[in-house]
């Protein structure tokens, strides 16, 4: 029972803003890796590569695997 308590207590604790920061200066510092090409080419990815599909794959794997399917996307 020790071991559930501290990784309960962890895990709410990683869940607040910890990890909001982590994923936020991650993208940030992938952004400026990559010198911002999702932003400079933001027309082009948008004409060519988000449809229907995207969308609909997407919820057909949630529905079908559950949340769960994220991860592997």
């Amino acid at each position: 029972m020790a071991i559930w308590n501290a990784v309960s207590t962890f895990t709410d604790w990683m869940w607040g803003n910890p990890l909001l920061i982590l994923l936020v200066g991650g993208g940030i510092v992938l952004a400026f890796i990559i010198k911002g090409i999702q932003f400079r080419k933001f027309g082009f990815i948008w004409r060519n590569t988000v449809g229907t599909g995207n969308i609909v794959g997407v919820s057909s794997a949630i529905a079908i695997g559950g949340p769960g399917a994220l991860f592997w996307m």
